[in-house]
């Protein structure tokens, strides 16, 4: 502005009523102030947009740090769950007693990864929400099966009026016989084969989009 109004000030003080250094000063003048709020507003737009960033990066942060725990949680009742499923399948001991326990906790399990994921649906992922659900089409199917032999022990302890294996068989290989075929009627039901692996998916699901979270 200063080389700007050199020559024309100038002027004016050798002709105070020169009219075209005063049109240039004015000019000059106008022009600064134009430059100089144009400036104060492109200084405000940056602020603005400094500070919406800084919300929005707090905003996400915050989103995925809920999500993070939340995945963490989610993934620790999907194992549970798995493990109930094998418990289940797969007995160590093929027990009565042991067989109606592994129904409840199958169960059991189940209710708490279910009952958490409705909590957290805002912070799943879609996939995760569409193989929950074949998970629980699937269950539903099984745990029919389920509450058929669960069922099926009840009503032997009735008809035989004891809890007591000992007299609910006539010996431990009848047991264990009889409890293989009820295991076996529940793994091998329509769903029960492929059931596992829907349980890895989604237990891979979790496990992947997690690492991207973290790294």
């Amino acid at each position: 502005m200063t080389q700007t109004l050199t020559e024309p000030i100038e002027k004016l003080a050798k002709n105070p009523t020169d009219k075209i250094s005063w049109i240039l000063i004015i000019i000059a003048i106008a022009i600064n102030l134009y430059q100089l709020w144009q400036n104060q507003r492109i200084q405000k737009t940056v602020e603005k947009f400094k500070n919406d960033l800084a919300k929005n990066q707090f905003k996400f942060t915050r989103y995925t740090e809920l999500q993070i725990e939340s995945l963490k949680n989610l993934y620790d009742k999907v194992v549970d769950f798995h493990f109930a499923f094998t418990g289940l399948t797969q007995p160590r001991y093929k027990t009565h007693n042991g067989l109606k326990d592994n129904i409840i906790f199958f169960q059991n399990n189940f209710d708490n990864m279910m009952a958490f994921s409705h909590k957290n649906k805002i912070l799943l992922p879609e996939d995760f929400v569409v193989q929950l659900r074949i998970i629980h089409n699937k269950f539903d199917e099984i745990d029919a099966v389920c509450r058929t032999e669960f069922y099926k022990l009840n009503h032997l302890e009735d008809e035989k009026s004891s809890f007591n294996p000992e007299i609910l068989y006539n010996n431990p290989i009848e047991e264990v016989e009889s409890i293989t075929m009820a295991v076996n009627r529940i793994y091998k039901s329509p769903v029960g084969a492929s059931f596992e692996s829907d349980i890895l998916t989604f237990r891979n699901l979790i496990e992947s989009y997690f690492k991207e979270l973290v790294d």
